[in-house]
């Protein structure tokens, strides 16, 4: 921190999780450790405003990197699990560029009155 106060300020974009805003049935420490980086997040906004230094969290829902891909053996099978088993309100899978492209915008000067957000990427599915 002290580097980039001294610097002038900057951005700091947390990647958690929507188990760090929703409550989690996966492994044990999951869902808390995510809860973590949400919480996290919003101390060294509330802390470093005044330096000039921004922290967001971004929060993805359910996304199919093209290595993750290979583990479906149909797409039948993968667009089962994400509208019938995880109920997607989009219907899709989230797209690793997707989550990109809101990181890219929080590091940008277009967001330079965020700070201590979560930005929820899911395609609604923390809606319900």
């Amino acid at each position: 921190m002290p580097g980039l106060i001294s610097s002038g300020g900057g951005s700091i974009i947390n990647v958690s999780s929507i188990a760090g805003i929703t409550g989690s049935i996966g492994a044990d420490g999951y869902g808390p450790s995510k809860h973590g980086v949400v919480g996290l997040t919003k101390d060294i906004a509330i802390r470093h405003a005044r330096d000039n230094v921004r922290s967001n969290a971004v929060c993805p829902g359910y996304v199919l990197p093209r290595m993750t891909r290979r583990g479906f053996s149909t797409q039948e099978e993968s667009d089962r699990l994400i509208n019938d088993t995880l109920r997607v309100p989009m219907r899709r899978w989230g797209r690793p560029e997707e989550i990109g492209a809101v990181i890219g915008f929080l590091a940008s000067d277009q967001s330079s009155f965020i700070t201590g957000t979560t930005i929820v990427a899911d395609g609604g599915l923390t809606a319900r």
